[in-house]
């Protein structure tokens, strides 16, 4: 039997490739796939550059700060799978802001410096191999990735070391960063592997400040680790490939309900406590729920394997085209009642879906079964209709934001429940990213007590709320919520969507209500990360990190409003690449 040659899904799950990048994959060798349909393999003999970017998908940021994780999707299936890079920020950061102070001299009073000079500021006093002359560090090429600089080689902004890398499926889609308070190991990279399909989880360590849950701590908060394991494997080697007891949903032995993953996942969300995962399915019009339980065990065909996660329901019957997930916050009258008391209260973890093809946000809610056995359910609680856009249809990314609502919680006491009633009546804001126009949809999530104003409720639901839409450029795709520091020094809250097709990123001021910032990016904006200290009064740097997924590298743009070189792309991380079938 001759095995099947699989056609390359629709990528990314939230973008529209290029005619150029379209036609790339012509002449790559499809191999046979033992996991079933849905899996993708290139050159089975060819594996990934380990410290290369490669069509960039996802970006997630260490709570600590020390740590980037990088997934590289292998889109055009040269290699035979893709990768996770570690990149280590607090050296990244140190060769960025020495560029970026330079670069601020420029036609600053009884400055000399140019251009040239500043970019040579990364070179050696002795450097010969990397900067032979003067010049060499000027880009000449900005329509590729704009910015006065030559981009900046991974190895050379971490001042020459390597960089820790896994081997994964073909496909990555999202990926997040996942805390596990007081358990080994006490954090996990969850990736949505479209190529498998399943996912792919590496054990890596918590940078950020200890759990107010438990006397545990991380072992070095806020630096560096070189951690990424994925086979159990106490030597790790770079490069090495994930192992299918790093992978969820393969097995059906594995799931109390003896299922399966479906094919094409795409966005990925955990709860805040990090023990339900949410994936949305594109072509399945299915959500699925796994669960990461750290005091349970999971059998396997080699006996016990403790902490890993296991498959535990898909929902199905949607609309047509889940996209990407995004986490309810619980309001803090309830978390401990239902992180830890779930019977005292109905009110389950929430996560909000998006459809390409449904003019819908979906309302999803994670069920514990009552009969005491480990099978957690998904329930579709309710779907809001968008009519704010002429359309509809094709939402993309989504970002959620609870900062109003926590900021009062702060101020409440544990116990003080009339307090975290009251703000309860502060909604948590919703920001998505539609096509149909091209825009940015605002809305908001209201929660509604049973009884209300009871600061003793039997039950609580959210209402989701599409209020207003923001013009954007063509390819509105991605979303997220982050910080710029504003004129007096303090961080000020900003949402940035990236507009794929358009090389555009547009920040939107929530409290004022408009567009305050359009970023000139290059090719394919896509994942988006950020870089600043919140722990400080007056941070010293904000930073914007932007995935090119066409040309492979990061992009870096200054969120310092009280410089000059404010709302620019100063610096390119990873030598931009083009497709090969790009001229």
């Amino acid at each position: 039997m001759q095995p099947a040659r699989s056609s390359r899904p629709p990528f990314p799950a939230a973008e529209s490739p290029s005619a150029a990048r379209r036609g790339a994959t012509g002449a790559v060798a499809v191999g046979v796939c033992v996991l079933g349909a849905g899996c993708f393999l290139g050159d089975a003999t060819l594996a990934p550059l380990p410290e290369a970017l490669y069509y960039p998908t996802g970006l997630a940021r260490s709570p600590g700060g020390s740590t980037l994780y990088i997934t590289n999707s292998d889109f055009d299936l040269q290699y035979d799978g893709g990768t996770v890079l570690a990149l280590d920020l607090t050296k990244a950061r140190g060769t960025l802001i020495k560029l970026l102070d330079k670069l601020r001299e420029i036609g600053a009073p009884d400055s000399t410096t140019t251009a040239t000079e500043a970019c040579n500021v990364l070179c050696g006093p002795h450097d010969a191999i990397n900067c032979p002359d003067r010049d060499i560090k000027t880009n000449t090429n900005t329509q590729l990735n704009p910015g006065p600089c030559l981009a900046i080689p991974l190895s050379d902004a971490v001042g020459g070391s390597a960089l820790p890398s896994a081997t994964i499926g073909a496909f990555a889609s999202g990926a997040i960063f996942v805390k596990r308070a007081g358990h080994k190991p006490d954090a996990r990279v969850f990736i949505a592997v479209r190529g498998d399909p399943s996912i792919t989880f590496i054990d890596v360590n918590d940078d950020g400040p200890a759990s107010p849950l438990t006397d545990s701590s991380p072992l070095s908060p806020g630096v560096f680790s070189d951690v990424l394991d994925c086979t159990g494997s106490s030597v790790q080697t770079v490069g090495e490939r994930c192992n299918n007891q790093h992978r969820v949903g393969i097995e059906p032995f594995e799931s109390t309900r003896a299922i399966v993953l479906p094919t094409e996942p795409v966005g990925i969300a955990a709860s805040e406590d990090g023990t339900a995962i949410v994936v949305a399915h594109q072509t399945e019009n299915s959500v699925s729920l796994s669960v990461d339980n750290p005091d349970q065990t999971t059998p396997t065909t080699d006996g016990v394997v403790t902490g890993k996660p296991s498959l535990a329901f898909v929902l199905g019957a949607l609309p047509a085209g889940p996209t990407e997930v995004a986490t309810v916050p619980i309001p803090a009258l309830f978390k401990d009642r239902v992180e830890h008391h779930p019977p005292q209260i109905d009110y389950q973890r929430g996560f909000l879906v998006t459809y390409r093809a449904s003019p819908v946000v979906d309302l999803i809610r994670v069920h514990k079964d009552e009969s005491g056995t480990s099978r957690p359910f998904l329930t579709r609680s309710n779907d809001t209709s968008i009519s704010v856009n002429a359309d509809g249809k094709d939402s993309r990314g989504i970002a959620v934001d609870a900062e109003a609502r926590h900021a009062c919680e702060v101020l409440c006491t544990a116990t003080d429940a009339a307090c975290q009633l009251e703000c309860l009546k502060i909604p948590i804001d919703v920001f998505i990213a539609n096509r149909t126009p091209p825009s940015l949809l605002v809305g908001r999530i209201e929660t509604t007590t049973i009884p209300e104003q009871s600061v003793n409720p039997t039950g609580a639901f959210d209402r989701v709320f599409i209020t207003d839409s923001i013009p954007l450029a063509q390819g509105a795709s991605k979303v997220a919520v982050g910080k710029v520091i504003d004129p007096k020094g303090n961080l000020s809250r900003r949402v940035f969507a990236s507009a794929f097709d358009s090389r555009l990123v547009f920040s939107y001021d929530p409290d004022e209500r408009r567009v305050d910032n359009i970023i000139k990016t290059g090719r394919g904006p896509h994942a988006l990360a950020f870089d600043y200290d919140g722990t400080q009064a007056k941070p010293e740097h904000a930073f914007l990190i932007v995935g090119h997924f066409t040309d492979s590298y990061l992009g870096v743009v200054d969120l310092d409003m009280r410089k000059p070189t404010f709302g620019t792309m100063f610096a390119s991380l990873g030598t931009p690449t083009p497709p090969k079938a790009s001229k």
